[in-house]
């Protein structure tokens, strides 16, 4: 989720200086440059706080805890190895097939 989460801030971060860009063209005062700059950083940073909220409130209305759950009992059965072993067969047979065809 966090990697998710990342990225889409990357997106917003990129697509923000892609708008001051082409709004502002190549020159601009420096003052001017630094209130622009600034008002997109609040902005960024009042969208990415949003953003954080409305994930947050996803997670708990789909039963998030706090608590990662994971799979303490796990053990493999024979038809884990099963699917296993057929699932590496397909993508050998893949593979030899693709030498095959060219």
């Amino acid at each position: 989720m966090c990697y998710r989460y990342i990225y889409l801030f990357l997106e917003v971060a990129e697509n923000t200086y892609l708008a001051i860009k082409s709004r502002v063209g190549t020159r601009i005062h420096y003052k001017r440059g630094q209130h622009m700059v600034a008002w997109n950083m609040a902005s960024l940073w009042l969208r990415s706080y949003h953003l954080n909220e409305a994930v947050y409130q996803a997670m708990l209305s789909r039963g998030y805890t706090g608590e990662p759950a994971v799979l303490e009992n796990f053990k493999t059965r024979w038809v884990d190895w099963v699917c296993l072993f057929m699932t590496s067969l397909f993508f050998v047979a893949l593979i030899w097939l693709n030498g095959v065809i060219r």
